[in-house]
């Protein structure tokens, strides 16, 4: 055989292995694409299933807790004030559950253990204050006529303390000119 068949033969060879090696790099790019479009898929259908996915489908339940015992009250009816109970029942239920492990999860190693235990106290510290404020001495007691003893509506000075009652009162608004 002539040496420039040779190296024709030889050049071909070359350019079919080459494009062997871009169809399989091009066959393996789109199992990866393929790989990665079903990953995201679970990804996206399992993302409520974290600790973090939990805590805001968990919202849920507050907001429809939130409708039932708003609804409820305006509607004078108990079976949906004590639904609406249920409901946040559940919902602190979930939140304390699972809030401790995921701070547990996000918080750097060397501090991980003093937010743990300011999660416990925080709760503790509420329940405590729940109890201070609900004392008739303080925010004063209902009597039996349906009046208010001690402070009338005093339960709403607690209100305005918090950060819902720190918004723009009207009379403010007036005098603003809005």
């Amino acid at each position: 055989m002539h040496p420039k068949k040779k190296k024709k033969k030889k050049k071909k060879k070359k350019k079919k292995k080459k494009k062997k090696k871009k169809k399989k790099k091009k066959k393996k790019k789109k199992k990866k694409k393929k790989k990665k479009k079903k990953k995201l898929r679970y990804k996206l259908a399992f993302s409520f299933l974290t600790l973090k996915g939990t805590l805001l489908l968990n919202n849920i339940f507050a907001l429809l807790a939130t409708l039932l015992l708003t609804l409820g009250e305006t509607a004078q009816s108990y079976e949906m004030l004590v639904i609406g109970r249920l409901v946040i029942g559940v919902n602190s239920g979930i939140a304390l559950s699972v809030l401790p492990m995921y701070l547990g999860e996000i918080t750097p190693r060397h501090i991980r253990g003093s937010i743990g235990q300011f999660n416990s106290i925080l709760i503790c510290c509420g329940v405590f204050t729940g109890q201070v404020l609900g004392l008739p001495e303080l925010l004063g007691q209902v009597s039996a006529a349906g009046t208010q003893n001690l402070l009338e509506g005093g339960w709403k000075l607690l209100l305005k303390a918090s950060p819902l009652g720190l918004q723009p009162q009207p009379l403010w608004l007036l005098l603003v000119g809005n």
